[in-house]
């Protein structure tokens, strides 16, 4: 675009330089709210997703960790089940028969 064309328009639309100016610094300052507004939203919506993925992970963590416990508990108990079973038959096994009775 030429240097006339564009005085072309300006004369055209009947704006002064003041007005340009003006219209210029309205629309950086406008600009500037609008980019501030929305950079904000998206710094809480950012924080409120990060707080809820904290929680859901603490969550998950609690419950895989009592649920870890359990197994254990289980694996025991069944352990020590089966060495007390193992334990009296072979108690049974040799245990030595008294005189009077019979084997």
């Amino acid at each position: 675009m030429s240097a006339r064309s564009t005085l072309g328009m300006l004369r055209a639309a009947r704006l002064t330089r003041r007005q340009i100016i003006w219209f210029a610094l309205a629309s950086a300052i406008l600009n500037g709210i609008i980019t501030a507004s929305v950079g904000a939203w998206l710094g809480q919506t950012y924080a409120k997703y990060q707080s809820r993925k904290q929680s859901i992970e603490s969550l998950v963590h609690l419950v895989y960790e009592r649920r870890t416990r359990a197994g254990l508990v289980v694996s025991s108990l069944r352990g020590a089940l089966t060495l007390k079973k193992y334990a009296t038959a072979n108690v049974l096994m040799t245990r030595p028969t008294s005189p009077g009775t019979k084997a």
